[in-house]
Formats: C-alpha cells, structure tokens, sequence
C-alpha cells in the first residue's frame, strides 16, 4: 500500500466528477473498478440538505452492481496507485475552518466489495 507522503492531504488524490444534466446525480467518469477494460457506471447521488442521504451507486460492466447509502454524510473518492477508496462524513467534517476533522471512515471498493476499513480518521 502506497503511504500518503508528508505534505499530501486526502484531497489531493480526489477524483472529480461530471454532473448529469437533470442536476441531481454526479457521475465519475473513465474509471475501471473491475479492471476488465470497460468503464464502469459510477453515480454519486446527494440530496441538498446536510441531513439526507448520499448514495453511491456502481453498475460493473459486468452486470454486478454495488451500492452504499450514506445517510446524513457526504464523501468524494480517492484513488492512490490502482487502489480506488470513498472518504465518508459529516457534511461539516468537509468544511474548512473545522476543527472537528477526524471524524471521517475510509471505505475500500473493488470488483466485490464496498468494505469499512477504517472507522475514523
């Protein structure tokens, strides 16, 4: 596992995405989760309220489709090296000027999974 070297927040390993025309959903583009070539459907879907639910949706170009449902948070995904990570929290825990940072989990995502594999950061 690469570290993350001094100087390097999670930020900076932030992959941006597009938003859909009916304003409602995002989409990551040209990412490849089960590495077979295809790009896979990527959605982030966040209501506009603090309090409502996020929701990542991923349809796997080989039919296999993984969800998670994040209610009252927000999160962005990361990849470092062909690793491919979603970072959670509070919407607050997002803004800048708080001091209350640490309340972030880490999930991993592959071909099989959406798995918690660090509770706080």
């Amino acid at each position: 596992m690469e570290v993350i070297k001094k100087g390097k927040e999670l930020k900076d390993f932030k992959i941006d995405y597009d938003y859909l025309e009916h304003g409602i959903d995002d989409i990551y583009q040209h990412l490849d989760i089960d590495n077979d070539g295809i790009d896979d459907n990527v959605i982030r879907s966040c209501g506009a309220s603090l309090d409502s639910i996020c929701h990542l949706t991923i349809g796997l170009s080989s039919g296999k489709k993984l969800e998670l449902n994040l209610p009252g948070e927000r999160f962005f995904l990361i990849r470092i090296k062909s690793l491919l990570y979603l970072i959670s929290g509070k919407a607050t825990a997002f803004q800048k000027n708080v001091t209350d940072n640490n309340n972030k989990r880490v999930y991993q995502i592959d071909k099989d999974d959406i798995k918690l594999i660090c509770n706080k950061i």
